[in-house]
């Protein structure tokens, strides 16, 4: 689930987190993780801003979202919504891996 679907993931994700259409993507390259990203900032119907770091590569693409924005319950349900819409849009079974940070939740998805 690398690198050609993520359009299609960044969608389901801002559908997950109701998020308000459209969303705004800023591309750019971090030099630290060596990887293609995208900032994904989305507005949920609620008003919050949530900003999302999508990493991009040939073999997993990986979400990271500040837990300063975003709180672990809100998070908690957000991963449960979004695994079932993920399989709903790709027709599979869809499995992450979690590796949270002290400031960051992250979200493996491998292809």
């Amino acid at each position: 689930m690398g690198t050609p679907e993520y359009h299609k993931i960044i969608d389901v994700m801002a559908e997950s987190l109701s998020a308000v259409r459209p969303v705004e993507k800023n591309y750019g390259h971090d030099e630290a993780n060596k990887m293609d990203m995208i900032e994904v900032v989305m507005k949920t119907v609620g008003g919050e801003r949530i900003a999302c770091r999508v990493y991009l590569s040939t073999k997993e693409l990986q979400l990271v979202f500040d837990k300063k924005q975003i709180s672990e319950k809100q998070f908690e349900k957000f991963v449960a919504r979004f695994e079932y819409d993920m399989e709903q849009a790709f027709l599979r079974n869809i499995h992450f891996e979690r590796n949270d940070t002290p400031n960051e939740y992250r979200l493996k998805i491998l292809q």
